[in-house]
């Protein structure tokens, strides 16, 4: 069985993929509730709280074309609700659609190397698991 390469994994957001991707992380945690009592004795009793999903990614900092980093801003700046789609982008291809918000927005520029943009988006309303169409 062949795996995914990551190089074909891609964070659209709005629509459009977020250009000059190095790598991007999808996250996906549950909250942990504890149950336990007294009566319980030493065993311990927990159920699943709320879903939390978060997707961040690096990327080279590019301030031309679609989604650049005006884009990114103007979407952080407005607060509002952004469609994306995270995964391969070929007919088939896993991925996982929803809305997001776009929560920090870090730009480095070190000296003498690329500089980069690092976004981090929390996902609100659940996600959908599909393949790509």
């Amino acid at each position: 069985m062949a795996g995914e390469n990551g190089t074909n994994i891609a964070f659209k957001l709005n629509g459009n993929v977020i250009l000059g991707r190095t790598s991007t992380t999808y996250t996906s945690n549950s909250d942990e509730i504890e149950l336990s009592s007294a009566d319980d004795g030493r065993d311990s009793v927990y159920t699943i709280g709320r879903d939390h999903d978060e997707i961040s990614g690096e990327f080279n900092m590019i301030t031309t074309g679609t989604n650049d980093l005006n884009n990114l801003f103007t979407a952080k700046d407005a607060g509002t609700s952004t469609p994306f789609i995270w995964g391969g982008l070929d007919s088939g291809d896993f991925v996982i659609t929803g809305n997001c918000l776009i929560r920090d927005i870090e730009i480095s520029a070190p000296d003498n190397d690329r500089a980069t943009v690092s976004v981090t988006a929390r996902v609100t309303g659940g996600h959908t698991i599909g393949t790509y169409s």
